[in-house]
This record gives structure tokens, sequence and C-alpha cells, in this order.
């Protein structure tokens, strides 16, 4: 997040710059990855191998980035809700862009919590066998 700083920095020295959405997109950018942090651990939880939880997380994360390209395949029902479970409509289409919305944090705090519970789950787990 630190590194894009400067860029932003330099943009706004060179014209008008919105820091609002400089500033938005980056704390989209950090509820993504704390998100995506708190669901690679499960993965690292799960196996003692670091080569498979790094593949294991990789796939898991891949897949649940392309959920936005299975809507046009879903019936009508289900895709809203497949729509909804992306990170990409939380994160490319608003927080990217500059625009708050309670329903991206939401999603992330969501994801971040759900991530670190069933990775203490899991670690509990392992100490108790």
């Amino acid at each position: 997040m630190a590194c894009n700083a400067p860029t932003a920095l330099t943009v706004a020295g060179l014209g008008d710059l919105d820091m609002a959405t400089v500033v938005l997109g980056f704390l989209g950018a950090a509820g993504l990855s704390s998100a995506y942090t708190a669901l690679s651990l499960c993965c690292s939880a799960l196996t003692s191998e670091q080569l498979v939880a790094f593949l294991v997380s990789c796939l898991m994360l891949g897949c649940l980035w392309m959920l936005r390209m299975l809507v046009g395949f879903m019936p009508a029902g289900l895709a809203p809700l497949l729509e909804q479970a992306s990170p990409q409509a939380h994160f490319l289409d608003t927080a990217a862009r500059g625009v708050f919305d309670l329903r991206d944090v939401v999603y992330f705090a969501a994801l971040t919590v759900t991530g670190l519970v069933l990775n203490t789950v899991l670690l509990e787990r392992r100490r108790l066998q």
C-alpha cells in the first residue's frame, strides 16, 4: 500500500487528483489483502508443507476471483448471489474507483474474520492431536 503513495503524490503534483479516491482505493486494497491473507492462512493451517499451502491458496483465491465469470452460466436466481460472492464486485467495481460502499466493508470483514476463526480452529485441532 505504501509503495503506491509516491505515485499518487507525483500525479497530484502534475494536476488535480482526488485524494479521496486514492485513499478509498488504498483502503479497498487493504481490505482485499487482509481477506486474502486470512484465507491463505487457513490453507497453511491445513497442511504442513509450505509449497502445498501456497499452491492450494493460489488455486482457492484464483477460483474466488473468477466467480464472476461463471455468472453467465448460472440460473437467474443463483447469478446475483455468485456475483456478490466475487471479490471483483467489491473491489474493482467500487473500492478501486474510490466509491465507499458499506457492503464492501462487510464483505471484506466477513472474509477476514471467517478466515481467521477457521484458522484458529484448525490450529487448535492440530495442537490437541
